[in-house]
């Protein structure tokens, strides 16, 4: 072949290969991020309702408060999820930005399921049930017994293993059902599939509601105080969108601040649409509604009792085996504390907040 034809070859080649990066067939980049934020939480679970009420414009005096601070947001593909175990796949799978979950699936996806995500805010602490059917009224009646948790890194199942152990019985004894569909839970403590179940609210107010089954211990009795769901994002999400990340925590304390006042006076007109905003969520009835956030504290801070709950919880699930300590190692976690130190990072948050 001539030169002159090689020259052809190679210049039609080059057309070729800048048309195709043009069309980003041939770019292993993601496409430019259009600055909206996919988000995830679980199926009904009023721990989360400030999401929606961050989503209100009502609750917003007119314009909601992720309106008001610019953050565009969308359900993250899959949401509603089961549980904070679906949430973490979804992060691993790119599907989701900033997630609503418990602490303790947090903490197991990120250590054994090597998910690298970051703790950036607080949501709520207590709001979790165990209920039983009639028979069993205390700890020892559970033995033999079948009980129902939304999976098995949920706070729920970590929750009844501490209760379990707590008053001298041995998970061997109890059979453990996981994962249960929360929306299944009070059909099947009806119908005898198992014997009682342990869930976020409102599931545990609406079965006793309805009647089916009574509440043996709830999450006060079990753990007083315990930190419960809370906000994550993506490690390098946070790091390429820092601003968006402290918008959206801006719009999550006002809505927490605002959801704290409407709780101190269940008279007044914003606790009436705090009720509807979660009776819209959660499917429920606004009694049950109500007695769920009878039982609910919400919060947003990474203060020092949160941290402080948060090494109470790797040290608990260190304990009980479900943090693998050669999982720890790789991870580069020399113990609880040092866990907590690195994985919950409140910058994000103190941005927030200094910035209202």
């Amino acid at each position: 072949m001539s030169k002159k034809l090689l020259s052809v070859a190679a210049i039609a080649v080059l057309m070729v290969t800048a048309t195709l990066l043009t069309a980003g067939c041939l770019s292993d980049e993601e496409e430019e991020w259009d600055g909206t934020i996919r988000a995830a939480y679980l199926k009904g679970d009023i721990h989360q309702v400030a999401y929606f009420v961050a989503n209100s414009a009502d609750a917003g005096g007119g314009t909601s408060f992720f309106d008001q601070y610019d953050v565009k947001v969308e359900n993250a593909k899959g949401a509603p999820y089961s549980n904070g175990a679906a949430v973490m796949t979804a992060f691993e799978a790119g599907d989701v930005d900033i997630g609503y979950l418990g602490s303790p699936p947090a903490i197991t996806g990120h250590v054994n399921g090597e998910i690298p995500t970051t703790v950036i805010g607080q949501v709520n602490s207590i709001g979790s049930a165990l209920v039983v059917r009639d028979g069993i009224n205390n700890a020892s009646d559970l033995v033999g017994k079948t009980i129902g948790t939304p999976g098995s890194s949920t706070i729920q199942q970590f929750l009844l293993l501490k209760y379990l152990e707590d008053n001298g019985i041995s998970a061997s004894d109890v059979t453990i059902t996981a994962p249960v569909p929360v929306g299944s839970m009070k059909i099947q403590l009806q119908e005898g599939v198992i014997d009682g179940f342990i869930a976020w609210q409102p599931f545990p107010a609406d079965a006793v509601g309805d009647g089916i089954g009574h509440v043996l211990a709830d999450s006060t009795d079990i753990w007083p105080g315990h930190i419960c769901c809370v906000l994550a994002t993506m490690e390098d999400f946070a790091e390429d969108h820092p601003e968006a990340v402290t918008n959206y925590l801006r719009a999550h304390i006002k809505a927490t601040k605002w959801i704290q006042q409407a709780m101190a006076d269940n008279s007044s007109d914003e606790y009436q649409l705090l009720v509807e905003i979660s009776v819209d969520f959660t499917d429920r009835s606004e009694a049950v509604v109500k007695d769920a956030l009878d039982g609910m504290e919400y919060s947003y801070s990474l203060d020092a009792t949160f941290l402080s709950s948060f090494e109470d919880y790797v040290d608990e699930l260190i304990r009980q085996g479900t943090l693998e300590p050669e999982k720890m190692d790789k991870a580069g976690y020399d113990d609880a504390a040092d866990l907590t130190d690195k994985y919950v990072d409140d910058k994000y948050i103190k941005d927030a907040e200094g910035s209202l």
